[in-house]
C-alpha cells in the first residue's frame, strides 16, 4: 500500500466523523489511531528497512546457482621487420558449489530470523503508537470530564456565594465566614484552571501525534467510561508471565542475539567440514573468425578452513578439443598461517554463555515485572473502589449539610468545603480510570499484544476455567 493509497484511505475513514464547519475534525479512537500511523516517519523508516531486507533475503538464494562469467580477448602484436601477430579469444566459465558444511543454509536462517525480528519491531512500534494515541486521546476526554464537573461544583458554589453576601450584608453571616467561603471558591477556580491548562497541553500532545497543525480544531467522539473498574487479573498473573516470554520484543531480540553467537560458535566448530564447487570452462580462440582452437576444462575443489593451518585440495581435467588432453591436481596447505582462530573459538564459547545467562536473567525480572505490574494493577482497582465508596459518602455529606444549612444547624462554609472536596474525589475518581486503561495498554506492550488483547486473553482464559 502506497503511502498517497493510505492516506486517502485515513481521509475516507475521517469523512463520516467530519463536522459542519471546515476548522473542525469529529473523529473516534479508532480513525485517531490510523491517522498516527500513517504520519510516523520512524514507521515508515522501518518498514523500508524490512522490505530492503526481504529483498536480500531473497536474492540470498543467488549463492545456490552457478556463477557464470564471460571474457573477451583482442590483442595484436606490431613486430618491426617481421610478421604482425593476433590473437582473440572468447572464454566462459561456470562455478557451482555443492557443499559448503552447512554454512550458507546457518546465515540463511539467521537472515530470517533478523527479518522476522525486524517485522516483530514494526509491530511492537505500531503498538507503541497506537499505545500514545490512545493514551492522549482518553487523557483529554477524561479532563474533558473533569472541568465539566468542576464547572458544576463551581456554578453551584457562585449561587451559594450569592447567598453569603446576601446573608453578611444583612448581617446575619460573619464576614470571616464569608471571606473563607470566597476562598473555597477560588480554590476551586484555580483547580479549574489548571486542569484547563492540561487539557490544553494534552490536545496540543494529541494533534502533533495525528500530524494536524497547532491551529486544528479536534471533536473527540467521547467514549471514555467514567464507570470503568478494571480487569479480573487476580488469577491470571501466571498465565501472562508465561506470554511475556513468547511476546516480548527485548527479550526476542536477546534471542536472536544468542543464535548468532551460536553460528560463530558452530562455525568455530566446525572448521574440518570442507567447501565443495566445481568448476569448469570454455575457451575459443584464434588468429582471426573464425575461431579455430578450443579447449574444455573442469575442476573438483576441496578446501577445508582450518583455522590455523587450511587446506585446499582439487582435481582437474582439460582437452583442447582434437589436439591433447591434460589432468592434473594440486594441494594449497598453509601451516600455523592464522593463530587467533583459536582464542576466537574461545571468546565466542564466552560470549555464548554469557548471552544465555543474561538471557535466563531477563526472564527472571520480566517475570517479576508481570507479577509486580499485576499487582499495583489490582491495588489501584480496590484503589478505584474505595474512592468510589468515598464519593458517595462526601454526595451524601453535602445533600445532609445543605438540610443542615438552610434550618441553621450548619455554617455555608461546612457546606463550601463539602462542595470542594466532592468535586476533588470526583476528579480523583476520573484519574484513577485514565490510570488503569494505562496499565493496561503497558501490559499490553510488555507482553506483546494489541489493544484490546489483555482483556481477550483473560476473556480466554476465564472460559477455559469455566
Amino acid at each position: 500500500m502506497t503511502a498517497l493509497f493510505r492516506r486517502r484511505a485515513i481521509l475516507a475513514a475521517a469523512l463520516p466523523f467530519a463536522a459542519s464547519t471546515a476548522a473542525a475534525l469529529s473523529i473516534d479512537a479508532a480513525a485517531a489511531g490510523r491517522m498516527a500511523l500513517d504520519r510516523s516517519a520512524e514507521l515508515r523508516s522501518l518498514e523500508n528497512q524490512a522490505s530492503a531486507a526481504a529483498c536480500t533475503l531473497k536474492l540470498g538464494f543467488r549463492d545456490c546457482f552457478p556463477q557464470v562469467s564471460l571474457g573477451y580477448l583482442d590483442s595484436s602484436n606490431v613486430v618491426t621487420l617481421g610478421p604482425d601477430a593476433s590473437s582473440i579469444q572468447w572464454t566462459l566459465s561456470v562455478k557451482q558449489p555443492l557443499f559448503d558444511g552447512g554454512r550458507s543454509t546457518r546465515q540463511h536462517r539467521l537472515a530470517e530470523a533478523d527479518l522476522d525480528l525486524q517485522k516483530r519491531g514494526i509491530e511492537d512500534k505500531k503498538r507503541e503508537i497506537l499505545s500514545s494515541v490512545d493514551s492522549a486521546y482518553s487523557q483529554v476526554l477524561m479532563l474533558k470530564r473533569k472541568i465539566a464537573a468542576q464547572n458544576d461544583t463551581l456554578a453551584i458554589a457562585d449561587q451559594e456565594l450569592a447567598i453569603a453576601r446576601a446573608q453578611q450584608s444583612l448581617g446575619s453571616l460573619r464576614e470571616i465566614d464569608l471571606l473563607e467561603s470566597e476562598l473555597q471558591r477560588g480554590s476551586l477556580a484555580i483547580s479549574i484552571q489548571s486542569s484547563e491548562a492540561e487539557l490544553e497541553e494534552s490536545e496540543f500532545n494529541l494533534r502533533l501525534l495525528l500530524g494536524l497543525g497547532a491551529g486544528a480544531e479536534l471533536d473527540l467522539v467521547d467514549d471514555f467510561d467514567s464507570l470503568y473498574g478494571g480487569m479480573d487479573l487476580s488469577e491470571d498473573a501466571l498465565s501472562l508471565g508465561a506470554l511475556v516470554l513468547e511476546g516480548n520484543l527485548e527479550l526476542r531480540q536477546r534471542q536472536a542475539e544468542l543464535r548468532k553467537k551460536l553460528a560463530v560458535l558452530i562455525e568455530a566448530r566446525a572448521w574440518y567440514l570442507p567447501t565443495v564447487s566445481l568448476e569448469g570452462g570454455l575457451s575459443l580462440s584464434g588468429a582471426h573468425y573464425p575461431l579455430q582452437s578450443a579447449s574444455l576444462n573442469g575442476k573438483l575443489v576441496f578446501e577445508i578452513p582450518a583455522p590455523a593451518s587450511p587446506l585446499g585440495f582439487s582435481v582437474s581435467k582439460g582437452a583442447s578439443l582434437g589436439k591433447q588432453r591434460a589432468e592434473g591436481s594440486s594441494i594449497d596447505f598453509s601451516p600455523l598461517q592464522e593463530l587467533s582462530a583459536f582464542m576466537n573459538s574461545d571468546a565466542a564459547m564466552k560470549e555464548y554463555a554469557l548471552m544465555r545467562r543474561r538471557i535466563e536473567d531477563m526472564e527472571a525480572a520480566l517475570e517479576f515485572q508481570i507479577k509486580h505490574l499485576v499487582a499495583a494493577y489490582l491495588r489501584d482497582k480496590a484503589s478505584l473502589k474505595l474512592q468510589r465508596g468515598d464519593l458517595a459518602l462526601q454526595r451524601k455529606k453535602a445533600e445532609i449539610q445543605k438540610k443542615l444549612l438552610d434550618i441553621g444547624e450548619a455554617t455555608r462554609v461546612d457546606y463550601f468545603k463539602t462542595l470542594v472536596t466532592t468535586a476533588e474525589s470526583e476528579s480523583a475518581i476520573l484519574e484513577s480510570v485514565l490510570k488503569l486503561h494505562q496499565s493496561e495498554r503497558g501490559l499490553e506492550r510488555l507482553l506483546g499484544l494489541d489493544r484490546g488483547g489483555l482483556a481477550r486473553f483473560c476473556g480466554a482464559l476465564s472460559a477455559r476455567r469455566n
